[in-house]
């Protein structure tokens, strides 16, 4: 029995080796698909988005194939471009091939689209940041929950990470890496949390975005989630000096009574609910303290001069708070 069960199972890779995804009839065969690979990922986690991205029928397959085949479970750090026809064999190859033609570069958590732009271009992913805003409004994509993301919007699902990407790949395709990645990461609990607040996967992302701005500790995360969530509910003003910031594009310290008059749908000084789109790219920490805000009562917080947060129930808690320990 063992015998004929290795056998069986020699026969399934060589089969591997010689047909691909397309064959078993899965996704268009011609299109060229880019995975980013960077420092942490392994062999595991290559399969898994091997298998996301239906270019392999099974990931567990696979990675017993690459182990079989290679006597390895080396892969190295960079951008491949696999297709959905190649068989996995070629897709090994392609894995094994040194990427020395790659950039490793890191987008934090809480960077600005314009941000982002900029640290592409300094670093000659992009020829300019004008064909990357363009390359933005053309695209669109789906969550693995069936939403569609598109335009403006999806600068917020740019989900800051270290990626490593090929010095050949397009705005277009830079910008699909990122949001496959955001893709990995959005999970279906987080949108089964979402449905029942109420709230949309961009409405999520947007508040995700403001709170990324403002906590400036992991345990403030939940806390300025819980004081915007409340004010939400009271249909009171967000009053978010991030959202100015993202207006002037520069991060004052303190903003002016004219800042914070500025006419613009991203002013929540002026204009009630959420911004029209993302203000920041967030990260797991920030979107988390969307969907399991801390239980509070809060409505008003502020950062002092030494980066903590003070966290008041009334405008005259919270005007006693900067008295004491000041802006």
């Amino acid at each position: 029995m063992k015998y004929a069960f290795r056998i069986a199972f020699v026969m399934i890779l060589l089969a591997l080796c010689i047909v691909g995804a397309d064959v078993l009839g899965v996704g268009s065969p011609n299109e060229p698909i880019q995975l980013s690979i960077t420092e942490q990922d392994n062999l595991s986690t290559l399969s898994q988005q091997l298998a996301e991205n239906n270019i392999v029928i099974s990931k567990h397959l696979f990675k017993l194939f690459y182990q079989w085949n290679t006597h390895s479970s080396v892969i190295h750090p960079g951008t491949i471009t696999v297709h959905k026809q190649d068989s996995y064999q070629e897709i090994a190859d392609t894995i094994q091939k040194p990427l020395v033609d790659t950039i490793t570069i890191t987008i934090p958590e809480g960077f600005e689209v314009y941000a982002i732009a900029s640290r592409l271009q300094k670093n000659e992913l992009i020829q300019s940041e004008e064909e990357f805003y363009n390359a933005l409004e053309q695209f669109s994509f789906e969550t693995n929950q069936g939403k569609k993301i598109s335009g403006e919007e999806v600068s917020g699902f740019l989900f800051p990470d270290t990626y490593s990407i090929s010095q050949k790949a397009t705005p277009t395709e830079i910008i699909r890496i990122m949001t496959d990645n955001f893709k990995q990461k959005w999970t279906d609990a987080y949108q089964k949390k979402a449905d029942k607040m109420n709230m949309s996967i961009t409405d999520v992302i947007n508040l995700a975005s403001i709170v990324e701005r403002e906590a400036r500790k992991d345990e403030d995360f939940p806390l300025v989630a819980s004081v915007f969530h409340n004010r939400l509910k009271k249909n009171q003003k967000l009053e978010s000096c991030a959202t100015v910031q993202y207006i002037l594009r520069e991060r004052k310290p303190v903003l002016s009574f004219a800042d914070t008059e500025i006419d613009s749908p991203y002013n929540t000084y002026q204009y009630s609910g959420l911004p029209p789109t993302a203000i920041s790219s967030p990260g797991i920490m920030a979107i988390e303290a969307v969907l399991y805000p801390e239980e509070t009562d809060y409505l008003y917080f502020f950062t002092d001069k030494n980066g903590d947060n003070h966290y008041a129930k009334t405008f005259a808690e919270h005007n006693a708070l900067i008295q004491q320990f000041g802006l």
